[in-house]
């Protein structure tokens, strides 16, 4: 038995192959098209999966991953401007994330590392999302919100 399936049993087995080659497309299809820095957290969180000591552990790296993963190319609609810029509302919107989540965080006395083990996020990631670099999804604000303790709408007013 392989540690893998030891950890993980319910990895070990009943997938036909064709719909284990297809999941692995898949996967590495959406990795192909992430950013550089989402990579480095994928690349954290894929180790820290393998190093999971309980269900907690396991339960919080595979929401990380799958936040990551499950992100989905959007239109860029208003909020980007020809060139592939932000535009000026994005930009505002970001910075009004980033500091709602900064202010919350520091009201209730967490690091950025503690806030990352408890949304299963990288500490990068909300350093990201705090110095307004990252447009979170709205499956993060309810994750950061969840967090610390407050509606989605004290951190994204949009919701």
């Amino acid at each position: 038995m392989t540690t893998m399936q030891a950890k993980f049993p319910s990895a070990s087995g009943g997938l036909h192959e064709e719909a284990l080659t297809m999941a692995v497309a898949i996967v590495a299809e959406r990795i192909a098209r992430l950013p550089e820095e989402d990579k480095q957290d994928l690349f954290e969180l894929v180790k820290a999966l393998m190093q999971a000591q309980g269900a907690e552990d396991f339960t919080a790296a595979v929401g990380g991953i799958r936040e990551i993963l499950d992100q989905q190319p959007q239109e860029a609609g208003p909020f980007l401007q020809p060139n592939g810029e932000p535009s000026e509302a994005l930009d505002r919107w970001n910075r009004h994330i980033a500091g709602a989540v900064r202010r919350r965080r520091e009201q209730a006395n967490l690091t950025q590392q503690e806030l990352a083990a408890k949304t299963g996020l990288t500490q990068s990631h909300i350093s990201r999302i705090e110095n307004a670099e990252l447009s979170p999804s709205h499956r993060t604000v309810d994750r950061l919100a969840a967090a610390l303790g407050v509606e989605p709408s004290e951190i994204d007013p949009t919701r």
